[in-house]
């Protein structure tokens, strides 16, 4: 922090008159963008780069890398069209009272699991389906009566900005923090983060 300042303020009080738009311009790590805390002990991540215990992680940087992993800033998305037909962004779901947990899939199967996984501290978690681009709600069933929100990545932001595909892992925690907590497969891996996060069984 201090060799970033030092270079700040050198940078604006030498450059000249005609350098001041420069001057004054910040570089990307200015905007704290990167910060994140990837190798924590209080996260999931099963994506492959973390299995690598020589991975060097910058707590400055390593957010910046397009991986989303667990330990970064979770990132916004918008259309998210919901069974109404009303448009929302990622950020409208984000509260500090609860965690988050996101499944992007249409498989039932997968989403029951892991929302069983978190049936008995239900009160802790907003749950979320998250559909693929051009998944109608109507072709997978009424999705009226279930204890979930559902909405279709109506233009696959969500996905590219999680980078679902990229990493295989389509269960997502956010903590309340707006932070990711896990990025994981299924359901065991939503039961390690709990055991990891909450000390006793609820």
């Amino acid at each position: 922090m201090l060799d970033k300042t030092t270079s700040l303020m050198a940078k604006t009080f030498t450059s000249s008159i005609n350098d001041a738009d420069s001057a004054f311009k910040r570089g990307h790590e200015m905007a704290q963008l990167g910060v994140n805390y990837r190798g924590s002990e209080v996260i999931v991540d099963d994506s492959p780069q973390a299995q690598d215990p020589n991975e060097a992680i910058d707590p400055y940087r390593s957010g910046e890398d397009g991986q989303v992993r667990a330990g970064d800033r979770a990132p916004d998305a918008p259309e998210l069209l919901d069974v109404d037909g009303k448009t929302h962004f990622m950020f409208d779901l984000f509260k500090t009272t609860y965690h988050i947990i996101l499944v992007f899939s249409s498989s039932p199967e997968l989403i029951q699991k892991v929302f069983d996984a978190v049936r008995s501290r239900h009160s802790l978690f907003k749950k979320v389906v998250v559909l693929p681009k051009g998944t109608k709600l109507g072709q997978l069933g009424s999705w009226e009566n279930v204890d979930y929100d559902v909405l279709e990545d109506s233009q696959g932001h969500a996905y590219v900005g999680y980078n679902i595909e990229g990493k295989g892992l389509p269960v997502i925690i956010i903590r309340p923090d707006g932070w990711i907590g896990a990025t994981v497969a299924n359901e065991e891996g939503v039961q390690r983060y709990l055991k990891l996060v909450f000390t006793a069984d609820a």
